[in-house]
């Protein structure tokens, strides 16, 4: 791999390769830059010429890249709403777009996407722009619709990562439905897979043993996540079953959020029971101290930790929003509750917890679900069989 702006790239036009190139803004923890990192690593390199773009940093996982066949450029760019630094990011993209020569450039996330489609439109006969739609868009304002809109017109396909992102683009964006498809998340079902030691290491790594029942949440800290719902919950059911322990993995961005958490549990009486993790590198051994895996979030495109909790063989509750209905067949791999009721998710968890078949039983759902839907060759082989298509 080579790291640029300096730009090292050979053209592969000899090689008969369908060349690609990625744009995200870092190589980081997100969901989207692990979706990106598992295709890099996943795609057919024999079939495929890949190169990276990270607009706004390297991120976290960037050296991650260093042991894969491809190209990168880092622009570091902050913001594009200062013409000069756009300018001037356009430029170096297009001296790379010159190197590398991909037929497809696939865009991800907010930034990288208008970046792609700036130059689409200064290059109309440059390589095809494919975008990505990795959830709802909570947090746009009428600007990013209407931004999308325009964009749209330079794209040959979008890309949702769930049918409820996709019903919401076709909605906001006016896009047709032949020019948006979808292709679900997939997750790495032979890393992510537990076993007995694993389970006693990751226990004893947090103080618990298998006397604990652990009910477990994984995400960020921040407000949307809803913790202070599992709190409430984990406070009706602590009075109820002294065997529970409640686990909290995920990092922090919101000081304030955490401080509040921390503070609703002490307030609880329940801080004894509450491990607050922090951040982890690698979520499969959280995730393997967990019993059942909660997620309690207001809004969700396709979940990067219920696809990895069900590729555990975790039983899952979970809010009835975004794609977490695609990914949990509720009554038969999991439980499915509305967002932001403390209560129901108790009654769901007082369920599980009383009935150990009952968990088995999801759990071995939960696996098989992961197997033959939410795989990374399925979700790479599906993405390969779209770029072919779209080129003939």
């Amino acid at each position: 791999m080579s790291t640029t702006p300096s730009l090292t790239g050979c053209d592969m036009t000899d090689t008969g390769k369908i060349r690609i190139t990625y744009l995200i803004d870092s190589i980081g923890a997100g969901g989207a830059q692990t979706h990106v990192l598992n295709v890099l690593r996943n795609i057919d390199h024999d079939r495929f010429q890949v190169s990276v773009v990270c607009v706004r940093m390297p991120g976290s996982r960037f050296e991650q890249l260093e042991s894969l066949p491809l190209e990168t450029l880092v622009l570091n760019i902050e913001s594009l709403t200062r013409p000069r630094a756009t300018w001037h990011a356009l430029r170096q993209l297009s001296a790379f777009i010159r190197a590398q020569r991909p037929q497809i450039m696939h865009a991800y996330l907010f930034n990288p996407t208008l970046l792609a489609g700036l130059y689409r439109f200064l290059h109309p006969f440059g390589p095809m722009l494919i975008t990505s739609r990795r959830d709802v868009g909570y947090w746009h304002k009428p600007v990013h619709w209407w931004v999308y809109r325009v964009l749209n017109l330079a794209t040959r396909q979008v890309v949702a990562v769930t049918e409820d992102v996709r019903r919401t683009s076709m909605c906001m964006e006016k896009i047709r439905g032949d020019k948006i498809t979808t292709i679900y998340n997939g997750v790495d079902t032979h890393f992510y897979s537990s076993t007995a030691e694993l389970r006693r290491e990751a226990r004893s790594a947090y103080g618990l043993t298998d006397e604990h029942l652990v009910i477990g949440i994984l995400a960020i800290l921040r407000p949307e996540k809803r913790h202070d719902i599992f709190i409430r919950a984990a406070a009706s059911l602590a009075s109820r079953f002294d065997h529970l322990r409640f686990l909290i993995v995920g990092g922090n961005s919101d000081d304030d959020w955490e401080t509040r958490i921390r503070e609703h549990a002490r307030n609880e009486g329940i801080e004894d029971r509450v491990i607050f993790a922090g951040k982890v590198a690698n979520s499969r051994p959280a995730l393997a101290a967990f019993d059942i895996s909660v997620l309690c979030s207001d809004t969700e495109g396709m979940s990067n930790t219920l696809l990895e909790s069900i590729a555990m063989g975790l039983p899952v509750v979970a809010t009835n929003v975004g794609g977490n209905p695609e990914v949990i067949e509720d009554g038969k791999s999991g439980i499915l509750f509305p967002a932001g009721d403390a209560d129901a998710l108790a009654t769901e968890l007082a369920r599980l917890i009383a009935d150990d078949e009952l968990r088995r039983e999801y759990s071995q759902a939960a696996r098989e679900r992961a197997l033959s839907i939410f795989s990374i060759e399925a979700m790479v082989g599906t993405m390969q069989d779209m770029y072919t298509s779209l080129l003939k």
